[in-house]
């Protein structure tokens, strides 16, 4: 699982993509409240939880969880 990140031109990105190994194929999930990079993730008990990360140089103190 992916979420957030770089895009083209260096911008910031919320999409959370998930790798399916059987197609070879990344599948969007759903987006994070804002866009972020260098967050920690944990998958317990049908959801994603995403700590902290970077926006706009200044890093976060936030937990946002996504029902998977």
């Amino acid at each position: 699982m992916i979420a957030g990140g770089f895009i083209d031109g260096g911008s910031f990105t919320d999409s959370v993509v998930e790798y399916d190994i059987d197609t070879d194929t990344y599948n969007t999930i759903q987006s994070l409240p804002v866009p972020i990079r260098s967050s920690t993730l944990v998958n317990s008990n049908g959801y994603m939880y995403n700590f902290g990360g970077n926006r706009d140089g200044s890093y976060r103190a936030s937990v946002y969880r996504i029902a998977l």
